[in-house]
């Protein structure tokens, strides 16, 4: 099993001795890191390390996280998630681990359901987040109409219907919906 670059440079970044104390990145002299914001992409503050010779930026969060959690982060299915939906609040009290689904509800509802209403982008790919209950909708549709007409009347491509339908997508809703009495 091959480790992503991102996951090494963590681990890196921990095993050097890099922390996250009080919502500042402390190094393992001691000294306070700047961190940033890039201009383009994720919003999530980071910090620069060495990583085979050249600088490398390492996530603010995934950091705190890994001191919190562990191991545990690292899992299949499993997210950092912002429970505040801000994604540059980094404190412990604000980071859990959950399902995708999970953390894409973090983000606040006006933010959500107007990406969700425009198909707006989040990493460069077109997202739409359901809620449980749009779920089960959609499920109780499938029984009556296609996966065509489905998509149409939720405005997402079929592909989506059809993962929701087999429970590709949005697993934790799909089987809590086939458990229902």
């Amino acid at each position: 099993m091959s480790i992503s670059n991102s996951r090494r440079k963590l681990l890196l970044a921990y095993s050097k001795g890099y922390r996250v104390f009080n919502g500042k990145v402390v190094s393992p002299k001691g000294k306070t890191l700047s961190v940033y914001i890039p201009k383009s992409g994720r919003p999530y503050p980071r910090f620069s390390i060495y990583f085979e010779g050249r600088p490398a930026s390492v996530d603010v969060h995934r950091l705190a996280s890994y001191q919190k959690f562990g191991d545990t982060m690292f899992e299949t299915g499993v997210e950092v998630r912002h429970l505040n939906g801000n994604p540059q609040d980094f404190s412990f009290d604000n980071l859990a681990l959950g399902s995708p689904t999970e953390n894409a509800l973090d983000i606040p509802d006006g933010l959500r359901s107007s990406r969700s209403s425009v198909g707006g982008k989040i990493g460069g790919r077109k997202n739409r987040v359901f809620a449980k209950d749009q779920i089960f909708s959609i499920l109780d549709d499938l029984a009556s109409m296609s996966q065509k007409e489905v998509a149409e009347k939720y405005q997402v491509s079929t592909r989506v219907i059809n993962n929701i339908s087999r429970g590709q997508s949005y697993n934790e809703f799909y089987r809590e919906y086939h458990q229902r009495p």
